[in-house]
């Protein structure tokens, strides 16, 4: 009887030790295999990210697709590393909308970029955009648009020296549709450190609309340009205009005079705009600012000047679209932006100069070289209901 109840309890010992390592084996595999699901849904970013809570893309690169149709964005994503994608369905049109944000904010040593791609037609519509560190694109394709728009966009952290964010409307190989930033509503927060390009294949595009606001930062016109139909204020900005490039403002008629927001005018209030006439390997024109319509009120501590080596012709046309433009202009910064060799002025039809110097002082105008077709160091006036007015004026 001993023997035998020994030899039971020995066998029980082995089941229990064969059972147990069994158990803890599971648990050891149920681990493994956890673990392997969250890691991979770590790296794995999709397009639900955007539906709630405060995700992050940039350990891995995130290429995800929107489903055709409405897709919520009610999360606030930030990118801060890696080069990331947001891509319309190839067959119709997606939209991405909600209460969410978009923040671009590269981490210590990373390089954040997101590019919002068309495939059909991609439109986004959230709260809140800030590009502080990193880039953010927007790129049309040969089938559909893209369009951006937020209560509030800002670019550039208002502090950095050197630009380290930017945001680039438009994607300079296409043309058969537009690339938009921002709608009516929009504020477009242009700071220091921040450049916002318009990078079309034509300068209809590229397309910003909505309100500026601002101080510091680059507006950059590049490839073929861009156009602007926001109003507001920019302050200390640095408008630039490639060779090749037009810089198109037209801004719409103001439907309500009466509410003291002047929504036909751009204010700029100091900085430099700079119009390129440099002759590269394939430019067949200087940069041009062209302002078809609207009202361009540039501050006596804007610099109004060329670039390059004076090759190609620049060009400031006021005028020649559908509605009155106006270029409100110091006769000094006129002067000093005519200095240059290949420097010109249109005044085109329904367009007005209007010289801003002050009533006590007289204008003289004889210094200025005026003509009835476009020449270097000129300002056209052939065109008809062309306007030029002042204050206290001597031709």
């Amino acid at each position: 009887m001993k023997q035998t109840n020994n030899a039971i309890k020995f066998l029980m010992a082995q089941y229990r030790a064969i059972f147990q390592n069994a158990y803890f084996k599971g648990l050891a595999t149920a681990a493994v295999v956890t673990m392997g699901l969250a890691a991979g849904q770590a790296q794995a970013a999709a397009i639900t990210d955007l539906e709630s809570g405060t995700p992050t893309w940039g350990d891995t690169q995130a290429a995800v697709n929107a489903a055709a149709g409405k897709n919520t964005w009610n999360a606030d994503l930030t990118v801060n590393d890696k080069t990331n994608s947001i891509t319309a369905d190839a067959s119709n049109a997606s939209n991405l909308e909600g209460s969410g944000s978009l923040t671009i904010a590269s981490k210590t040593g990373g390089a954040a970029d997101l590019s919002l791609v068309a495939s059909k037609a991609l439109t986004v519509s959230i709260k809140q955009v800030d590009v502080t560190k990193g880039k953010l694109t927007l790129k049309q394709s040969a089938d559909g648009a893209v369009n951006l728009s937020a209560q509030k966009i800002t670019i550039g952290d208002g502090s950095s020296a050197n630009n380290t964010a930017t945001l680039t409307v438009g994607d300079n190989t296409k043309d058969a549709t537009i690339a938009t930033l921002g709608d009516a509503k929009s504020t477009i927060v242009l700071k220091k450190g921040g450049t916002l390009a318009l990078d079309g294949k034509a300068a209809d595009k590229s397309v910003v609309t909505g309100i500026f606001s601002g101080t510091g930062g680059d507006l950059k016109f590049t490839a073929a340009g861009g156009t602007v139909s926001a109003y507001g204020s920019l302050a200390d900005v640095n408008l630039s205009v490639a060779s090749d490039a037009t810089a198109n403002i037209i801004l719409a008629a103001d439907d309500d005079p009466t509410d003291g927001v002047a929504k036909d005018t751009l204010n700029i209030s100091s900085g430099k705009i700079v119009l390129s006439s440099n002759n590269d390997s394939s430019s067949t024109s200087g940069g041009i600012l062209a302002i078809s319509g609207g009202h361009v009120n540039l501050g006596s501590e804007v610099e109004l000047t060329t670039s390059g080596d004076n090759t190609k012709m620049s060009n400031i046309s006021i005028g020649g679209g559908s509605v009155g433009a106006k270029l409100t202009v110091s006769k000094e910064q006129l002067s000093s932006y005519l200095e240059g060799t290949q420097a010109s002025v249109t005044l085109a039809q329904s367009g007005t100069i209007a010289l801003s110097n002050d009533a006590a002082t007289q204008v003289d105008l004889s210094t200025l070289k005026f003509s009835s077709a476009a020449a270097a160091k000129t300002i056209d006036v052939g065109a008809t209901a062309a306007t030029i007015e002042g204050k206290n004026v001597l031709l």
